[in-house]
């Protein structure tokens, strides 16, 4: 053998593991490209199961806030009925305990004016007989006012004082 064949032998030789390696490589990328895919669909399932575990506990955690605030509110709001029910039966004045607020400013008369006819403030209405006490005297008694004896208003009507 020549060395023109040996070297001819030698350069199919060659060509034949470049054939191999480029087959090999083909191979290797398609391997590659596969192991992406399933990396990124393990990936994507694995980022999914995290982010629903974290969503779900804050979730819960903010349940928890909100009830917690509504309940808060209820209570307040409750409490504020209360106070002001109380201000009504003449057991607390309003005005002077407003929580979380300025408090308003107290009224500038203690005089509070029914708009009532004469005979209507003596219990009589037009001409009529009754049993029942006078309007402010009634009005007195549920409102917690004290009537100020001798007091008259313009119209007739006797003028009602809170008690203080």
């Amino acid at each position: 053998m020549s060395d023109i064949d040996r070297l001819e032998e030698a350069v199919s030789e060659c060509r034949e593991m470049i054939r191999e390696a480029h087959a090999a490589t083909k191979d290797l990328r398609a391997a590659v490209r596969e192991a992406k895919k399933e990396l990124s669909a393990m990936a994507k399932d694995e980022v999914a199961a995290q982010i629903q575990l974290e969503v779900s506990r804050q979730l819960e955690e903010l349940g928890e806030r909100t009830s917690e605030a509504v309940s808060a509110a209820t209570q307040k709001v409750i409490a504020e009925f209360d106070r002001f029910g109380e201000s009504l039966l003449g057991k607390e004045t309003y005005w002077q305990k407003a929580s979380g607020r300025r408090a308003a400013q107290r009224p500038d008369t203690d005089v509070v004016s029914l708009d009532v006819q004469p005979s209507e403030a003596n219990g009589l209405h037009a001409d009529k007989t009754s049993e029942h006490p006078p309007l402010d005297v009634v009005l007195a008694r549920l409102s917690g006012v004290r009537q100020t004896p001798g007091a008259h208003a313009p119209g007739g009507c006797q003028v009602l004082m809170a008690c203080a």
